[in-house]
């Protein structure tokens, strides 16, 4: 199973695309700003990272 880290700060949008993931098997982590983000994304956990470019 894919694990998935979402960097999105608008938590309507971040639970339509949690929600979207689970859905089709993925596990997600949501995070709020670029500096978890960057944590998450380096501690070697994840498989891939979806970014708001606003973070």
């Amino acid at each position: 199973m894919s694990r998935i880290v979402i960097a999105e700060d608008n938590d309507r949008i971040s639970s339509f695309v949690e929600k979207r993931l689970r859905a089709n098997g993925f596990t997600t982590t949501t995070v709020v700003d670029g500096s978890t983000a960057i944590d998450c994304a380096t501690s070697g956990d994840v498989d891939f990272v979806v970014l708001d470019h606003h973070v």
